[in-house]
């Protein structure tokens, strides 16, 4: 015999209640907010059954690249709108759940938002009629993912990023999932080393990928790409110190200043003479591969050398924090799994 709606119901409360006592009793530091940093992904609790209150706001804009950087360059190309992907799982009135996506464009100048050329503003505009009505006490969740970082605020949430990198003073560092150039190819890699005369002066150490920087190999361990603008604050909150020639140790930071003092890149000492000089450093080259090479055979604009050194236990690693979206991810992943068995055993 099948069992009752008024059973199946009772039992699909079963994993969203599971939810809530997890969550209940994280502690008050796993369930605060993102802090205000540009990211790529977003997640948060909505009101189904009422989206016109979520109004949404971006501000803060990637600036559009000028021009393509080069490969080398630490720096990611921004193009003139940003793409992103919101995806609304919420619980309906026929005990189930369901799920929209909506593609979004955000013009990085403007800030406006649309929608298969349509404008938007608000969640209800993104998702319009929702195709079964939701149940007034489910929950319901948006998350937003974005091809480059973007500050995004949506009235009536609080917003969960995954993961968010901090210097030891809690400032935030923006990261990037990609850097946006394209990937590279071996062959195309090796190519621009010989057209810049560096192919037998490096050793490689790892392929090229656009998925990490030098900025992000030397701080992520290769798990991010950063810009060279957020490396000044790591610098003066993780507590380094330059070190003056002659001094130089194994395992120090090195970082590259253009002309005008701007970064342009960092590595990390890799061997030294009897002297206390640098002669061998390891970093990644942009979007091309990463490599061992003397302090001077770097590419074009990278300018000179400087070292630092820091005694934080975790070395140059930026502290990682994941925060509740992560845990709220998970849950939901076991939650579908635990609803699927109770529909395999017929308990709904």
């Amino acid at each position: 015999m099948q069992p009752s709606r008024a059973r199946r119901m009772r039992w699909l409360w079963l994993p969203w209640t599971l939810t809530g006592l997890v969550l209940g009793v994280l502690p008050a530091s796993a369930q605060d907010s993102a802090p205000n940093v540009a990211h790529q992904h977003w997640i948060a609790e909505v009101v189904a059954s009422d989206l016109d209150i979520h109004v949404i706001h971006v501000s803060d804009m990637p600036a559009p690249s000028q021009m393509q950087p080069d490969p080398w360059e630490s720096r990611a190309a921004v193009g003139s709108t940003t793409s992103a992907t919101f995806r609304l799982t919420y619980e309906a009135v026929d005990g189930d759940r369901h799920e929209l996506v909506a593609h979004l464009q955000i013009d990085n100048i403007t800030g406006e938002l649309s929608s298969d050329g349509r404008p938007v503003s608000t969640l209800a505009d993104v998702f319009g009629d929702l195709p079964v009505a939701p149940d007034t006490g489910g929950r319901a969740v948006v998350q937003a993912n974005f091809t480059q970082p973007v500050y995004l605020e949506i009235d009536g949430t609080t917003a969960y990023q995954i993961t968010v990198y901090v210097t030891d003073a809690g400032e935030p560092v923006e990261v990037w999932d990609a850097g946006g150039h394209g990937e590279l190819t071996q062959e195309q890699a090796d190519a621009i080393l010989d057209s810049l005369g560096l192919s037998d002066k490096v050793v490689h150490t790892g392929p090229p990928s656009d998925s990490y920087d030098c900025h992000g190999w030397t701080f992520t361990n290769g798990e991010k790409w950063i810009n060279n603008d957020q490396v000044q604050k790591i610098l003066d909150d993780n507590g380094y110190v330059g070190v003056p020639s002659g001094q130089v140790q194994v395992g120090d930071l090195v970082v590259y200043r253009d002309e005008y003092g701007n970064i342009t890149h960092t590595g990390i000492v890799t061997a030294v003479d009897e002297n206390g000089n640098p002669t061998e450093i390891e970093s990644k080259w942009g979007s091309l591969g990463r490599y061992r090479h003397a302090p001077g055979d770097v590419p074009p604009g990278y300018g000179e050398p400087e070292y630092h050194r820091s005694n934080r236990p975790n070395g140059h690693q930026l502290e990682k924090i994941e925060l509740e979206g992560a845990r709220l991810l998970l849950l939901w992943l076991l939650l579908w799994l635990l609803e699927w068995l109770m529909r395999v055993f017929a308990l709904v």
